[in-house]
């Protein structure tokens, strides 16, 4: 009798589509916005969720999914193809062409972890709890089978900011004292003024750290009278963006500027300075403005990616709205509010974007339909 042949191994299959950051905002996919809130009975008890979809090519709202379950997160995950609302032990896969959900259960409790990238095959979480005082663990879920397996990452990893090329950015403690820190609260104040905070690029098959980019004390980095603190903004192509929070040791006066590090590791400060919060504005997850807002809350300063400035918006105080992103037809979408029927659903509207650089304050509000 002759033996069988042994099978060859077969490979574990390789990630599909473009790998994203769960942060990235909005969730928008193709033409649509998607959120998820709870649904209420008559007498305001839970009754289930609600998914809903803003189309931007037609300027409406309207309900997406319902389902009388009400464990999913209100943020959901979405691909080219799919919508993944996800719970503690399992996770709805809803086609976005309007098939059949799909249920996959989960074989861990992923309310102790916290989902950081997916794409269209998988989805990757780190611990809620990180270093320096845990020592991180990472899990990659297979959204065809809801198998888990470990996702390799450097238990000193603190948080993964996304994917910039072939790579990851991470931020991690770098410190001579192993992770996780002590539970002895003066040893680990100790540890942490004698740590600091790294941005690295990180190889995605193997988790391991590959380039250095950006190293500072854990309390700031010295600077002339007073501490700088680093910040990640985005990216541009393989082009990072941070910001620096200037902090002087007398006036304890904040004072922001912005980083560029370039993809072959050279570094630009971008002459920004300003005394309130940056924050970049987007178009398909590429970082396109840099924003600055005083803190009145008025007039909006809008910066390009080499740090000249661009636009003024005229934005007053007793005008509710704000820009979070700009749409693949380079439209300005804006959030105005919550709808007062669902307290869980952002209002959006658009302006366009010559009109808003140029101090405009007229939008245009999507409808919502039902």
């Amino acid at each position: 009798v002759t033996a069988a042949a042994t099978p060859e191994p077969t490979a574990a299959p390789e990630p599909v589509g473009e790998l994203r950051s769960f942060y990235d905002t909005p969730l928008l996919s193709g033409d649509g916005i998607y959120q998820v809130s709870l649904s209420y009975d008559d007498d305001w008890n839970v009754n289930g969720s609600l998914v809903y979809k803003t189309d931007v090519s037609t300027g409406q709202t309207r309900e997406f999914y319902r389902t009388d379950d009400w464990t999913y997160s209100s943020f959901p995950l979405v691909t080219d193809t799919t919508l993944y609302l996800t719970g503690p032990h399992k996770l709805l896969a809803l086609p976005l062409d309007g098939g059949d959900p799909r249920e996959i259960a989960l074989g861990f409790d992923a309310s102790n972890w916290q989902t950081y990238l997916y794409n269209d095959r998988y989805l990757y979480y780190l611990t809620i709890s990180t270093a320096p005082f845990v020592a991180t663990q990472g899990l990659r879920v297979d959204l065809q089978t809801g198998q888990s397996e470990p996702w390799s990452i450097p238990t000193e990893t603190a948080a993964v900011m996304g994917p910039v090329g072939d790579k990851l950015l991470t931020y991690r403690v770098i410190s001579d004292y192993p992770i996780p820190f002590p539970d002895d609260s003066e040893m680990s104040d100790a540890l942490l003024q004698n740590s600091s905070w790294e941005y690295d690029l990180n190889d995605l098959s193997t988790g391991k750290p590959v380039q250095k980019l950006l190293t500072f004390a854990l309390n700031g980095a010295p600077e002339d009278g007073g501490r700088v603190f680093y910040s990640y903004l985005g990216r541009c192509g393989e082009d990072l963006y941070f910001t620096a929070e200037h902090t002087a040791d007398d006036t304890k006066a904040v004072t922001m500027s912005a980083l560029c590090i370039h993809s072959d590791g050279t570094q630009e400060e971008l002459g920004i300075a300003e005394n309130c919060p940056l924050w970049a504005l987007c178009q398909n997850r590429e970082l396109r403005w840099i924003a600055a807002q005083d803190g009145s809350l008025g007039p909006i300063t809008i910066y390009d990616t080499q740090g000249n400035e661009i636009g003024h918006n005229g934005r007053t105080t007793d005008e509710a709205y704000y820009p979070v992103c700009l749409l693949d037809d380079g439209r300005v979408l804006l959030v105005i509010g919550r709808d007062a029927a669902n307290d869980d659903i952002m209002r959006y509207a658009v302006m366009d974007a010559d009109a808003f650089l140029n101090g405009s304050t007229e939008y245009t509000e999507m409808e919502f339909v039902g």
